[in-house]
């Protein structure tokens, strides 16, 4: 499109995650006619942050996006704007919407089509990545497009299994479409252009940082009709993702795990809070097939249940989890139950959540706790009484945090208000949440535990 290059324009200033996009479209109509306005034009428009209008302010020429757009040409990248008639009318209904999406391969007709995100730890069990498997191999055979973010453990199993059923995937990633993130999913990622596309919202050449996934979680989660949460610990990333598609009216699902399991720990909480219980794919389709019955292909997906069972050699043609699944699991040699999978050695990769590691002397049933036993961690949705004192949280969390007062709750459009910048606003409060320092309200309201 000839806007393609205002619209960049736009996406740079207002950055991920910001509410800016649909007030500025209703006062001026287009990204070009915003660009054309002028730095009078821009005050006091309602719904608007003052930090969004100073970035408008301030770039007053077209120089980077011209570049990214350039790049993008070079590198074969596809840019889908805000006003594309493909861009998914599901994520145009979010009140932060991408105005820009990048992407590599073939999007399928998002709309029309049952998608379904599939989304779990990155340690996972041998339970967790034959269940993720399974399931995703039959949804996939119904003619379900699978979502998920290509990272390690869950999610890479999950879209490996649909790609080897036939069907088509779409990644969402935490930085640009031309960084392959985890590198050792090369192949994976071939796979995915190839029947799929891989996609963000960060413009080419942005490298995964970690503030940048819960962010990115929203698009996984928005795409989606329901999110499915195999397995996750109570401060996965993966709970962003369940939280998000609750937000958006969208169903949740949940496997679930063995009770007192680390790794089962979030999932089981979803169920216990509500969420749609899933054994196997028919418990998701269920769900969609009279809506979308000219759509899903019922009859191929009873056809794969003799044949969904996990297949290791998949996993090790498409380059998938290969640090992760290092025991039995990967020659299909009997099962050890509770056995993480965890990677021997990961050069310091960009984590979603700053998950702990799994107990390692964990008590037999009956056994008395050791004397100076710390106590468990309330779920991160639970009322608590932590303290900021001792806790590691970064500038950003603790100014974020001084603007949330003792007594009262206070809304994320009083926060952003205040100067904070929605997707600076989204990471700090996931991470204040899940330390347990404040909780989140309906309404978008959050209050203190800590006072």
């Amino acid at each position: 499109m000839a806007d393609s290059i205002y619209w960049i324009w736009l996406a740079e200033c207002l950055g991920p995650g910001c509410r800016d996009l649909e007030p500025l479209l209703r006062q001026f109509g287009s990204a070009y006619d915003i660009f054309s306005a002028g730095e009078s034009a821009y005050y006091r428009i309602p719904g608007v942050s003052e930090a969004t209008t100073e970035k408008l302010c301030r770039a007053r020429d077209l120089g980077h996006a011209e570049e990214i757009l350039d790049r993008c040409a070079r590198a074969h990248i596809g840019v889908l704007t805000y006003d594309d008639p493909a861009y998914p009318a599901r994520l145009r209904a979010l009140l932060d919407p991408p105005a820009v999406l990048y992407y590599r391969g073939h999007l399928p007709d998002l709309d029309r089509r049952v998608c379904v995100s599939v989304v779990g730890t990155r340690s996972m069990s041998e339970y967790g990545g034959r269940s993720a498997y399974k399931i995703s191999y039959e949804l996939a055979s119904a003619n379900v497009v699978v979502i998920s973010g290509m990272a390690l453990g869950i999610d890479s199993v999950a879209q490996c299994a649909a790609l080897a059923a036939g069907g088509e995937t779409v990644a969402v990633l935490g930085g640009g479409v031309d960084i392959i993130y985890p590198a050792e999913h090369r192949l994976l990622y071939d796979r995915v252009c190839s029947h799929g596309a891989v996609v963000s919202e960060y413009p080419p050449g942005t490298p995964p940082k970690g503030q940048h996934f819960p962010v990115r979680n929203r698009i996984i989660s928005a795409l989606s009709l329901g999110t499915l949460v195999v397995e996750a610990d109570l401060r996965s990333g993966a709970l962003i993702t369940a939280r998000a598609a609750l937000a958006q009216g969208r169903d949740l699902f949940a496997i679930p795990g063995e009770i007192g399991s680390f790794h089962a720990a979030g999932a089981n909480e979803l169920l216990h809070a509500g969420a749609n219980m899933v054994l196997t794919a028919k418990d998701i389709l269920d769900n969609y097939r009279f809506l979308y019955r000219d759509v899903l292909n019922l009859p191929a997906y009873a056809a794969s249940v003799e044949h969904s069972d996990f297949n290791p050699q998949m996993l090790d043609e498409m380059g998938v989890a290969a640090r992760v699944t290092d025991f039995k699991l990967r020659t299909g040699q009997g099962r050890r139950p509770a056995k993480a999978l965890e990677p021997k050695a990961d050069p310091a990769p960009v984590q979603e959540s700053s998950a702990p590691p799994p107990r390692r002397n964990a008590r037999l049933p009956g056994e008395p706790p050791p004397k100076k036993a710390a106590a468990p961690k309330p779920p991160v949705h639970a009322p608590t009484h932590a303290s900021a004192e001792g806790i590691d949280l970064s500038p950003a969390c603790r100014s974020v945090l001084a603007l949330i007062p003792e007594d009262r709750a206070v809304s994320t459009d009083k926060l952003i208000g205040a100067g904070v910048s929605p997707a600076d606003l989204t990471v700090a409060l996931t991470q204040l949440e899940l330390s347990g320092l404040i909780e989140g309200l309906p309404g978008n309201l959050y209050i203190r535990t800590d006072s």
